[in-house]
């Protein structure tokens, strides 16, 4: 366990290793690409639930199972808690009731399920009921309302944190405090609009950053104003994954995957928003958003082929490594 508590990530581990049998490296990646696969399906599911229309919930699942931002947790085994956590969560988006709609007992037998599993994934689901709020608040549901679905998932956090320091009593090494912390949000907001490229152990306050932080604001303040459903959420998933996280010194790119889902669900939510408010340009609009599109997967490929060629190169040397062991 070492000071971690993620046994999702542990018994998927130990499922491949009944399935597969011994220590078939391919085994164990198929299983990992199978789940990339599923947390991409979960997530045009949750655009869907968001009000995105089936082609956009579609192509945000695409730039996303396509993107450099993603694939780590795909090619590295030991890194499924990132995708367990996602889509843990988005199963609590999708299965969450919408506006009007009362809660039933097979709902909530689902959405406690998802968030048990959201807790066996990662410690980051600490964040949870922040993202319960955002789906009240998506109910447009009043203060009082929310409080009790929330309160809820906060009592469970509550006892998940104090098990956690009892288990675990050691502080993480590798948090710091400085300024380069409150550079962590603005690059990675420029390497999701290819402003800038994602360096993990670089974390540098840049003017493409700022630049980056002023558009996304202005997405999300236009949506919000316009009163788009599914805001919220999607800012949710774009900011909550960050925050554990942020007094860590580097941002490996796996801490990427959740908040670049969030990112493009805001992106979708403002298009298409921008579409019905600007009916003379609809067309115009969804023509300039397919090319854009299809501009971000074939680049994203290429980024993921290159990728592969690193990690083939690394496995290499792990096979050396084991080799010499």
């Amino acid at each position: 366990l070492d000071t971690f508590l993620r046994p999702s990530n542990t018994w998927t581990l130990v499922v491949d290793r009944f399935v597969w049998g011994g220590f078939y490296a391919r085994g164990y990646r198929t299983t990992s690409i199978a789940l990339h696969a599923l947390v991409a399906l979960a997530l045009a599911c949750a655009g869907r639930r968001l009000g995105l229309g089936p082609f956009a919930a579609a192509a945000v699942a695409l730039v996303w199972v396509t993107s450099p931002f993603t694939d780590e947790s795909a090619f590295v085994v030991a890194y499924r808690f990132q995708p367990l956590l996602l889509l843990a969560w988005l199963v609590l988006i999708v299965v969450w009731p919408r506006a009007g709609v009362a809660w039933s007992g097979g709902r909530a037998a689902v959405v406690a399920v998802a968030i048990l599993a959201a807790a066996a994934a990662k410690e980051t689901w600490v964040v949870t009921p922040a993202l319960a709020a955002a789906l009240e608040f998506d109910r447009r549901r009043s203060l009082r309302a929310l409080a009790m679905p929330v309160g809820m998932v906060g009592v469970a956090v509550a006892v998940y944190v104090m098990l956690y320091v009892f288990a675990f009593p050691t502080s993480k090494s590798y948090y710091e405090l400085g300024p380069h912390v409150l550079a962590r949000i603005p690059q990675q907001l420029a390497a999701f609009l290819y402003l800038g490229e994602s360096r993990p152990y670089v974390l540098a306050m840049t003017w493409l950053g700022l630049i980056a932080v002023v558009v996304v604001v202005l997405m999300a303040v236009a949506c919000l104003r316009w009163r788009i459903r599914g805001t919220w959420i999607a800012l949710s998933l774009l900011v909550l994954p960050t925050l554990p996280t942020v007094l860590v010194s580097y941002m490996p790119q796996r801490y990427l995957a959740i908040p670049y889902a969030g990112f493009l669900l805001l992106v979708a939510l403002w298009i298409g928003a921008l579409g019905e408010r600007m009916p003379r340009w609809r067309s115009a609009i969804k023509g300039f958003a397919l090319v854009t599109v299809l501009l971000v997967m074939v680049a994203g490929a290429a980024i993921v082929r290159a990728d592969l060629e690193d990690y083939r190169a690394m496995a290499a040397a792990h096979e050396v490594l084991l080799a010499e062991a």
